[in-house]
């Protein structure tokens, strides 16, 4: 009998080898324009949280940082964390900077948002919550930024009548992007958890900072905002103006305006808060206005507890003081000199001014609205150029 010889053979369990991660190469800095999540970041990519502490969304609350892109630009500026208080039923004043991590000069344009606290902020839900700058675009810019430099965004972003944010929220996040020309960076389409965190780790083109609701005490009983623009091919001259206000039928009440931008020569526009003694009161500020000039004025209204006239208005106005005795000269020739205007100022700041005060214009709120209807609608006239 042949016996048969059965090679035997051991069965060894399969092993599956779990491939090595292909990371992708990072680069030590983001290669553009960036915002950094918090003061630890130096453009590195993925970033380490907190992620909702971005230094470079700067929220001035209601009053404008003078010469802001020179100001929020400097070393000691960038090192340094802004405030991150928003004043409620105010204006808010906000700015943008980012610093050029690439080899060659940048140029951006910068957006911003506003979101009800989250402790995840999902794109979808915020993409029209759109702050506009102080010149109503919905973008300002960073332009021809040198590589290692810090720009601010050339418009002031200005965060109107701010209310506090819906049930379930107890504090807003300020949300800015950064994009390009060739739309790098456009708006995310996130629609997982993946997508989402490497919005926040990954693309320092989008910063993210939580700010806190604060009361401003006395809050207005109204408010408006015109805009105080000056074309750049206006003719040279004085560039002196006077910025007031003349309230008619608010006894008892009291005013005040604040400018979104310092003046030429970077002194504030702004009136302090004021009380209204009668009826025709002048009130306003002397500022220097050179062409290009463009910025927002709000003006605010306190009633005190007093009622105001049927018929009561607010208007903001302009008037513009000739450059020497030639200008003056000729706006005698054209009956443009305003004798009631500078009247009034010779009676409320003393003195006679060397050349003739001519007006430039006016608007207000009102378009026949009581001042019950003001508190209703909160209306927003139009924006003339003075």
């Amino acid at each position: 009998m042949s016996t048969a010889v059965i090679a035997s053979r051991t069965r060894r369990p399969l092993i599956h080898t779990v491939p090595a991660p292909n990371f992708a190469p990072m680069a030590a800095t983001f290669q553009g324009i960036y915002m950094r999540p918090n003061l630890s970041n130096g453009g590195a990519v993925p970033a380490a949280g907190p992620f909702c502490t971005c230094p470079d969304i700067w929220p001035a609350g209601t009053q404008p940082v003078p010469n802001f892109q020179t100001a929020l630009a400097t070393s000691q500026s960038y090192g340094s964390n802004p405030p991150d208080q928003i004043t409620m039923n105010m204006d808010n004043y906000i700015y943008v900077r980012g610093l050029n991590g690439a080899t060659a000069n940048q140029t951006v344009t910068v957006a911003l948002y506003y979101v009800p606290s989250g402790v995840i902020q999902w794109p979808s839900q915020w993409q029209n919550n759109v702050i506009k700058t102080d010149q109503g675009n919905t973008t300002a810019n960073i332009a021809n930024l040198a590589p290692g430099a810090v720009g601010v965004a050339d418009q002031t972003f200005l965060w109107s009548n701010v209310q506090p944010p819906p049930s379930g929220s107890d504090h807003y996040c300020l949300i800015s992007q950064f994009n390009n020309a060739q739309n790098s960076n456009p708006f995310p389409n996130v629609y997982s958890q993946l997508d989402m965190s490497a919005l926040v780790t990954n693309n320092l083109g989008w910063g993210w900072r939580n700010v806190q609701l604060v009361s401003a005490g006395a809050q207005p009983t109204f408010s408006y905002e015109m805009a105080l623009a000056i074309p750049q091919n206006v003719s040279p001259g004085s560039n002196t103006y006077f910025v007031y206000v003349i309230p008619t039928g608010f006894n008892g009440w009291s005013v005040s305006f604040q400018c979104s931008q310092s003046d030429s020569k970077g002194n504030p526009i702004t009136l302090n808060t004021t009380p209204i003694t009668s009826s025709g009161q002048l009130l306003g500020t002397t500022c220097y206005l050179a062409p290009g000039y463009s910025a927002m004025v709000t003006v605010y209204m306190y009633s005190n507890g007093q009622a105001a006239a049927s018929n009561a208005s607010v208007p903001l106005s302009a008037s513009y003081q000739t450059a020497n005795a030639s200008e003056t000269a000729e706006a005698l020739r054209r009956n443009l000199v305003d004798w009631h205007f500078m009247y009034r100022y010779k009676q409320t700041f003393g003195g006679i001014p060397i050349n003739a005060w001519i007006p430039m214009g006016d608007n207000t709120a009102q378009n026949g609205a009581s001042p019950s209807q003001f508190r209703a609608r909160r209306p927003r006239a139009g924006k003339p150029s003075y």
